[in-house]
């Protein structure tokens, strides 16, 4: 069996310098972790993450963060 890798692919995402967006750290009570969000932009403007928390009992729930 032969295995091709194709070494002369473009790039498909690029790691902002400033990752990660929200940490644990910006939450209003303490959490262990954020995971990564979905975003998406609103008719007004206004962008909306979806963003995966886990608690600190290690419990995962979703919460909505906006600007």
């Amino acid at each position: 069996m032969h295995l091709l890798r194709n070494t002369h692919h473009e790039q498909l995402f690029v790691r902002h310098r400033r990752n990660p967006i929200l940490a644990a750290s910006d939450w209003p009570y303490p959490i262990n972790t954020v995971f990564n969000a979905g975003a998406t932009r609103l008719p007004d403007g206004t962008t909306l993450l979806l963003c995966r928390v886990e608690d600190r009992r290690g419990l995962s729930h979703f919460c909505v963060a906006r600007s």
